[in-house]
C-alpha cells in the first residue's frame, strides 16, 4: 500500500503547510531516555533508599561486583573458620597491613575522581553544543519568517525543511545505537518517511559520504534562503545572517562529532581499571582477616560506590543512547520541529490591516510592577501567620487547621494583597471564598475564623 505523501514532501505551494506528526512524536518519547527529575527536599534517607533511576541496578548485574563480593566472603568465612590466621601485629607470609592498602586506596580514589570529572565536563559541554544546535535552528526559522516569508512563504519552508533535514542526519549519526551498527541508508529512509526529503534529494545525497551529507543539506538551506533574499528584496546583510546562523549551526555539529570521537585516552582508563581490580582484591583480603562481623557489609557498600562510580561516568562520556542520564535528543529534535512549523506557518491576526488596526490603538506602556505568585504566597503567608509559628523549608506556614489566623490589612503591603489573602488562603483549604472575598462555604457551622481583621461566621 502506497504511503501518503506528507506535507513536507508536497509542492511548495502557498497552501502547503509545515506541520508535525504529532502521534508518532509521541509514541517516540514513550521509549527515549529522559532525566529523570528528582526533589531534593525529601531528605538524604529517603533519597540513598531509591533504586530505580540509579546506577545501582547495573552495578548489581555486573559479574565483577560479586565475583570481588565472592571473593571476599571466602576469606572472611576462612579467616573465621580458623584455617588461616594472619596478623596485624606478626610479620608472617599473610599479613596485610592496613597502610600498604592506604596507598593503593588513596592513589585509585584521586585517579576515579578526576575520570569521573572530566566525564562530567564532556556530559556538559555535549549537552551546550547540541541545546546551541536547536537554538541555532530556531534563530534561523525567526530571521527567515520574518525577512522572507511575508512575501515569499515557499522560501522559508524549503530552506527550513533542508535545516531540519540536516539535523535530523546529525541526531541520528549522534546515537550511540547508529554509531555502532546503524546503516546510513536506513537513516535517509527515515528522515524520507518524516517528510524532510524527498525522493530525488534522498538520492542525491546517497551518493555523498555520510559524514557530509548534513554539511550538504545545510548548504542547499543556504542557498534557497539567499535566493528568497533576492527574490523578495531583502538587505544584503540579512543573507550574512542567515548564512552565519546556519555556519554557527555547522560548527556546533562538527564540535560534538569531534567531542565523541575524543574519549578520554584508553591508556587511562586501562591503569585505573588496573587500579580498581586491584583495590577490590587488596580490600577483599584485608577486611575478610577481620574480628567484625560488619566487615561483608563495609565490603558491599565500598565496592558498590567504587563500581557504580565508574558506571555513571561511562554513561556520562556517551550521553547519547538509551541510558538514564542520556539526553533526550529525539523529544528536543520533535519539539524543535514543532516549533519551527509555527514560525513559519504563523500569520498575525488579521494580517497587514489587522496590525495597523492595533497599532491605531496600542495605549501607552505602563511601569507596574509583576510578582511571582509562589513568591507573593509565602510573603503573604508569614505576614499573616502568628509571630514564633514554624515555617517549612519553602518559608511556608505550618498551621493546624484550628489555628486563628489573626491579621490586619495593614500588615499587608496593600489592600489588594488583602484580598488576593483571603481569597486564595486558608489553613487546613477548608474555607472558600467566592469572586468577591465572601464565605462561600464553611465544613462545620459553628466554626469562625478571624482572617485579616474581619471576623467570617458562616450561616
Amino acid at each position: 500500500q502506497a504511503r501518503p505523501r506528507s506535507p513536507l514532501c508536497s509542492a511548495c505551494t502557498e497552501r502547503t503547510k509545515l506541520r508535525v506528526p504529532r502521534e508518532r512524536a509521541q509514541a517516540q518519547e514513550k521509549t527515549i531516555a529522559m532525566p529523570y527529575l528528582y526533589d531534593t527536599t525529601q531528605g538524604r534517607l529517603r533519597t540513598a533508599m531509591c533504586i530505580a533511576h540509579t546506577v545501582l541496578p547495573n552495578v548489581l548485574a555486573s559479574p565483577e561486583f560479586w565475583i570481588f563480593f565472592l571473593l571476599h566472603l571466602a576469606v572472611f568465612f576462612c579467616y573465621r573458620l580458623g584455617m588461616f590466621m594472619p596478623s596485624a601485629f606478626i610479620d608472617t607470609d599473610l599479613t596485610l597491613h592496613w597502610r600498604s592498602v592506604k596507598v593503593v586506596t588513596a592513589m585509585t580514589t584521586f585517579f576515579e575522581v578526576f575520570y569521573s570529572n572530566q566525564c562530567y565536563s564532556r556530559y556538559l559541554a555535549l549537552y551546550r553544543s547540541t541545546k546551541n544546535t536547536f537554538d541555532d535552528a530556531h534563530a534561523f526559522t525567526q530571521l527567515i519568517r520574518t525577512q522572507v516569508g511575508p512575501r515569499s512563504r515557499v522560501h522559508a519552508r524549503l530552506s527550513v525543511r533542508y535545516m531540519m533535514g540536516a539535523l535530523a542526519l546529525q541526531i541520528a549519526d549522534m546515537r550511540s545505537d547508529t554509531r555502532d551498527g546503524g546503516s546510513a541508508d536506513q537513516q535517509i529512509d527515515e528522515i524520507c518517511a518524516m517528510g524532510l526529503l524527498r525522493p530525488s534529494e534522498a538520492e542525491s545525497i546517497r551518493d555523498h559520504k555520510a559524514k557530509h551529507r548534513s554539511a550538504i543539506l545545510l548548504n542547499w538551506a543556504q542557498q534557497v534562503a539567499c535566493d528568497g533574499c533576492v527574490k523578495v528584496g531583502a538587505p544584503n546583510n540579512i543573507q550574512s545572517i542567515l548564512c552565519q546562523t546556519l555556519l554557527k549551526m555547522q560548527a556546533q555539529q562538527q564540535d560534538i562529532a569531534d567531542t565523541l570521537a575524543l574519549p578520554v585516552p584508553f591508556q587511562y582508563f586501562h591503569l585505573l581499571s588496573i587500579m580498581i581490580v586491584m583495590n577490590l582484591a587488596l580490600w577483599a583480603y584485608s577486611m575478610g582477616c577481620t574480628d567484625s562481623i560488619f566487615a561483608p557489609v563495609v565490603f558491599f557498600f565500598a565496592a558498590l560506590i567504587f563500581i557504580g562510580m565508574m558506571e555513571l561516568s561511562s554513561e556520562l562520556s556517551d550521553p547519547f543512547g538509551a541510558d538514564e542520564v542520556d539526553f533526550p535528543v529525539t523529544s528536543w529534535f520533535n519539539e524543535c520541529l514543532e516549533l519551527v512549523s509555527s514560525l513559519v506557518e504563523s500569520k498575525y491576526p488579521g494580517g497587514t490591516e489587522g496590525m495597523e488596526i492595533t497599532l491605531e490603538s496600542e495605549p501607552p506602556l505602563s511601569g507596574s510592577s509583576y510578582e511571582a505568585h509562589f513568591t507573593r504566597q509565602a510573603r503573604l503567608l508569614r505576614q499573616a501567620s502568628p509571630e514564633g509559628s514554624p515555617l517549612d523549608r519553602r518559608g511556608y506556614s505550618q498551621l493546624s487547621p484550628q489555628t486563628t489566623v489573626r491579621s490586619s490589612p495593614r500588615s499587608l503591603e496593600s489592600q489588594q494583597d488583602a484580598v488576593w489573602f483571603s481569597k486564595t488562603w486558608h489553613p487546613g483549604n477548608k474555607m472558600h471564598f467566592d469572586n468577591r472575598g465572601k464565605l462561600a462555604e464553611v465544613p462545620q457551622p459553628s466554626d469562625s475564623r478571624v482572617l485579616l481583621g474581619y471576623e467570617q461566621r458562616s450561616p
